[in-house]
């Protein structure tokens, strides 16, 4: 099968890639990106360009499934708009492309406590982001909606750092509570992702982070 990647150089979407590369019922991967990938192979086709080369694609080429790991911060982006430009707009552009190509499964990575309606600019963002999916009319959207991510990333982010920090300094006093706040590695959820490609449910799928962390 050919499946679509957009954000295969981030932190999670670089161990995805690794992972669908490594399926031997994956023929082709088209790795949508602005920038070269570090690490390629044969089977990738990359499709290189400032939108993320969102005009079209072949139409020999019928990918069975779609994955989004494209995200950034509002720092890196450089304001609200410039964020809401890349975690919602270019998400459901490259979404519409895929459904346009006939796909039948969308995998999106959301972030724990999205919502369309929160009071908090990120979360109502990512929540914008889930809705405008679910109107596309995929067959099957899987949502992930992971908590802390761990893992080496190519820059720093402080605030996560610090999140982390406290989080293991208090995380011995209220297990229970905490336990579904858990920071997850990059690599469990990249690998959660490629296990759901084989599944048959239909409908919208939502992923919590408990879940992730339970990898089937």
């Amino acid at each position: 099968m050919d499946v679509l990647l957009a954000g295969g150089s981030g932190l999670i979407g670089s161990k995805l890639l690794a992972q669908l590369d490594l399926d031997p019922k994956i023929s082709r991967i088209h790795s949508f990106s602005r920038s070269p990938l570090k690490k390629s192979s044969a089977k990738v086709s990359e499709h290189i360009d400032e939108q993320l080369a969102l005009h079209s694609l072949a139409e020999d080429i019928r990918p069975r499934a779609a994955f989004s790991c494209l995200g950034t911060t509002i720092k890196k982006a450089g304001s609200q708009a410039a964020f809401q430009a890349i975690d919602r707009d270019l998400v459901l552009s490259f979404a519409m492309l895929a459904r346009k190509s006939g796909c039948e499964q969308f995998h999106l990575v959301s972030s724990m406590g999205a919502d369309a309606g929160s009071r908090n600019f990120y979360l109502r963002t990512k929540g914008q982001t889930e809705a405008g999916l679910a109107d596309l009319g995929f067959p099957a959207l899987h949502i992930y909606r992971p908590s802390l991510l761990l893992g080496a990333r190519g820059e720093k982010r402080s605030g996560e750092l610090l999140a982390s920090k406290i989080y293991h300094s208090v995380e011995n006093l209220f297990p229970s509570f905490l336990d579904k706040f858990r920071p997850i590695e990059a690599e469990a959820v990249a690998e959660f992702m490629k296990n759901k490609l084989a599944s048959s449910a239909d409908g919208v799928l939502i992923w919590e982070n408990l879940e992730l962390h339970r990898l089937k």
